[in-house]
């Protein structure tokens, strides 16, 4: 997958809005086979990921709307 795409991709996360503009959320995007593995095993219903090109994880900062925030960058991706 061009890195281009990638970049392209998580910027729609990174514009996402955030409650109180506080911008908890922070993007890693995973290309390694062997990483993309591991993560796949890790999951219920993620299987396909080891399959995959690329994987991008988001991960929220403890605050309180963490789950908001991070459900509003996943859906930009989306």
């Amino acid at each position: 997958m061009p890195t281009s795409l990638l970049e392209k991709i998580v910027d729609a996360g990174r514009v996402a809005p955030t409650a109180n503009n506080v911008q908890p959320v922070e993007f890693i995007v995973v290309t390694k086979p062997d990483v993309l593995a591991r993560i796949a095993r890790k999951t219920d219903y993620g299987r396909f990921i080891m399959d995959a090109p690329a994987c991008i994880v988001v991960i929220s900062r403890d605050v309180k709307y963490y789950l908001e925030d991070g459900c509003a960058a996943v859906e930009n991706i989306l």
